[in-house]
């Protein structure tokens, strides 16, 4: 059974070789998985949003929808039904205009109250809109989701960066790539196999958003890393049935 890394700091980010950030902080300029669309409004299926939130609340996020930080973000408001505004970066100066502390993408505007960092903004959601929490009222469960929430994004991070600098290197140093790194992808896979074990969400019969950010970073890394890693997902009918419902609940 595979287990969860310590810490290395108060804030809890897992130790993890060659993660490079806070995990859940998003994305910046020129870095990896941006795009430049039109502003789009979310609102929930099935009922207006008068009906589901009586009291309207003006939700405004900033990030490139293609971003795993920002997809788990509008996952999340999706599974609590909150209609929202979803604005992506057409351009640099968009990333720092948007998120002054940091230049980092996703961030959220809530009622006039700001809020960056994929994670912080979760907490935030939770705060504010309690109903469909996002993490189990179990206390040791609910720890046990954040944690993996972190050691999630913070392994696929790694594994994502150091992915694409070894197709770089392949091409102008004429070396092969890092084989390696696609077998240790392949144990983190089996790691959340485990995690999972046999209920439909991780630690819980209720979807956390530790189920949120895994769905998140798989559901692209198959699309776009290559098809190595896409047959590594697939052939794990545990992750593919897990994804199916995630992304079920998300779209009804």
């Amino acid at each position: 059974m595979a287990r969860l890394p310590g810490s290395d700091d108060r804030r809890g980010t897992p130790r993890f070789p060659g993660a490079l950030g806070p995990p859940g902080a998003g994305t910046c300029p020129g870095g990896i998985l941006t795009v430049a669309e039109p502003t789009a409004s979310f609102r929930p299926r099935g009922s207006p949003a008068a009906e589901t939130h009586p009291r309207m609340s003006e939700i405004v996020l900033f990030g490139p929808l293609t971003a795993p930080f920002t997809r788990k973000v509008v996952s999340a408001l999706k599974l609590k039904k909150l209609p929202f505004e979803l604005k992506e970066p057409q351009s640099p100066e968009d990333y720092l205009r948007w998120s002054p502390e940091t230049g980092l993408l996703p961030a959220i505007e809530v009622d006039g109250t700001h809020a960056h960092d994929s994670a912080r903004i979760l907490d935030l959601l939770d705060e504010r809109f309690p109903e469909v929490p996002l993490v189990a009222q179990d206390p040791k469960a609910a720890q046990s989701q954040r944690r993996l929430e972190q050691w999630a994004e913070a392994a696929f991070t790694f594994y994502w960066i150091n992915y694409l600098r070894g197709l770089v290197d392949a091409e102008e140093n004429e070396t092969p790539p890092r084989h390696h790194l696609r077998e240790e992808f392949a144990q983190r896979l089996d790691d959340l196999v485990n995690f999972l074990g046999g209920r439909p969400y991780f630690y819980s019969d209720e979807p956390s958003r530790a189920d949120l950010a895994v769905w998140s970073w798989l559901e692209g890394v198959r699309d776009a890393v290559g098809p190595d890693v896409a047959e590594a997902v697939e052939a794990r009918p545990a992750l593919l049935e897990h994804g199916a419902r995630v992304r079920a609940l998300i779209d009804r």
